[in-house]
Formats: structure tokens, sequence, C-alpha cells
């Protein structure tokens, strides 16, 4: 399956990342749930779990722009774990406007949901 994203209209997104995958780029754009009303501005990781191949396998997430090379690696995980925002009320905040960028080296699975901070087109005549 590669990469799966699930987006929710004026809710989180979540990232689905499973077997190997090469750095693959999520632009703010794909995390929309419907490209003509809802326009991402930013994002911020708020949790992941990941299950990996014990010996060789790693999940990593950054953020920024790869065709630059000015990336930030904001979650470089291995083996089996999680991380939840509400843990000292933090979020993986790292470049909020910047691209996701996910690599999962050999066989895994790594999950996350994204909180977004967004614009919405609304045709105020049907209202």
């Amino acid at each position: 399956m590669g990469l799966e994203i699930i987006n929710k209209f004026r809710g989180p997104s979540i990232i689905r990342v499973t077997n190997a995958l090469s750095a693959t780029t999520i632009n703010l754009s794909q995390l929309s749930a419907n490209v003509n009303t809802e326009n991402v501005i930013s994002a911020v990781i708020t949790s992941a779990k990941w299950t990996l191949q014990p010996t060789t396998g790693n999940f990593i997430v950054s953020r920024g722009n790869p065709v630059s090379n000015l990336t930030n690696t904001v979650l470089n995980a291995w083996q089996t774990g999680y991380w939840q925002h509400d843990e000292g009320a933090r979020a993986l905040g790292n470049t909020p406007t910047g691209n996701i960028i996910v690599t999962l080296v050999t066989d895994g699975t790594g999950i996350f949901t994204v909180s977004k901070d967004c614009s919405y087109n609304v045709d105020t005549s049907v209202l």
C-alpha cells in the first residue's frame, strides 16, 4: 500500500505508512478534505505510533522543502513505540508550513495524526 491519507473536514488528518517507502513528500494541500473549500495553511504532528522490523526498521518524519534540501527531522523512530501530544502538551510543530516528508526503511507501519490550521471558502449566499 505504501501511503494512505485520511482527511477530515474541519478536523485532523491521519497518515499511515506501510512497507518500505522511500522519502515521500506530502504537500499541505494533500491534507485538505475538500480543496475547493478547505485551504490548509499549516499543520503540526500531534501523535505518532509505529511498529517496525526489529533490527533494521526506521521511521523518519521530516518537515520542510526536500527540493532545496532544507528539512527538519521531527521524528526518527525504531522498533515499536508511540508519542502523544498530550504528554507534556507538546506537538511536533517544527516548520509547520513546510511539506511533510515521510520515510520508512524496511518493513513496518507508521501512523501519525496531523492537526491542521485552515482557512475556508464559504458561499455566503447559501447560508
